[in-house]
């Protein structure tokens, strides 16, 4: 470690927040450890809450004493975090300790082990990535993989009350699930001036390229290329829909004819489907999608 390095490590304090639920009760271990590595030769604070609610109060709070944010949870957590970070010269750091931990899958290049936490970090540099911003009629929130609006929202849906199944696997199981009843969607588009109205499966837009645990959806999705990519799944039978689906994990979907994929800047979307985002729940019904780039700092 470099003498500039070391000084800025001294000087600086860090912030640790962890979820205390996600990835079977990890986070808090990690953390601790983190945490407990960090205070050998620095200043860190970890910190959660008993809800998303208290989580963002405490944070909100604390995030002004502090010159960096390490997140230690999941996709939700960090989706959490952002809120609060876009836009800010403080870094952020993410610790994968969730079901899907797809936002660190695609932003964070090394493999952090349980034994030299802190001197991963020590090696890491700043990058900056882009966000993208959903505004609903009354509100608005970033979101930093990918949002969903379709087939696949209404499994994100159903994955998220499979408390006892791990990772991916739920997603699976809740896709089965809701195979059997669900019907193809009408949707008004409008991407970057250009209306369109359709019926189909789903549409996913994304700054990142995958979710749920590691399904390329958009695998040449770049968030720092300041576009989102769009990706329209048209009518297919269910059928159809089973035999496309295993191709997500590697991203060989795209190459189905009734795949379409776009890249934008600001779309709008109008539909019945709930709105998922980073594997959390958005809202419903009319919303626009615009790309803020540049708009986190990152400590990779």
């Amino acid at each position: 470690m470099t003498v500039e390095k070391l000084k800025k490590m001294f000087d600086s304090k860090y912030l640790i927040v962890y979820n205390p639920i996600s990835g079977r009760r990890k986070s808090r271990q990690v953390a601790e450890q983190i945490h407990f590595e960090f205070n050998q030769n620095a200043r860190s604070t970890i910190i959660t809450g008993k809800d998303e609610d208290s989580t963002r109060e405490i944070l909100q709070r604390e995030i002004l004493n502090h010159d960096a944010v390490i997140a230690v949870g999941g996709d939700g957590l960090m989706n959490l975090v952002i809120q609060l970070l876009a836009h800010s010269p403080k870094p952020l750091h993410v610790y994968p300790a969730g079901s899907g931990n797809d936002f660190q899958r695609t932003n964070f290049s090394f493999k952090q082990g349980k034994s030299k936490l802190v001197e991963d970090l020590n090696k890491a540099t700043e990058k900056v990535i882009d966000l993208a911003l959903v505004k609903f009629s009354n509100y608005s929130r970033y979101f930093g993989q990918v949002l969903s609006a379709g087939f696949d929202s209404y499994v994100n849906a159903r994955a998220n009350k499979l408390k006892r199944i791990p990772g991916t696997l739920k997603y699976v199981v809740a896709l089965l699930l809701e195979l059997s009843s669900f019907k193809q969607l009408r949707y008004k588009l409008e991407i970057d001036g250009d209306l369109l109205e359709f019926e189909a499966m789903m549409v996913v837009v994304g700054n990142g390229s995958s979710y749920g645990g590691g399904m390329k959806v958009l695998p040449h999705a770049n968030p720092r290329d300041g576009l989102l990519d769009l990706m329209i799944l048209h009518p297919v039978s269910k059928f159809e829909l089973l035999k496309v689906f295993p191709k997500v994990f590697r991203g060989d979907h795209i190459r189905h004819p009734k795949v379409e994929i776009r890249r934008c800047k600001n779309l709008k979307i109008s539909c019945e489907a709930p709105i998922f985002a980073d594997g959390e729940y958005f809202g419903n019904g009319e919303f626009e999608i615009s790309i803020e780039p540049a708009s986190l700092k990152l400590w990779n």
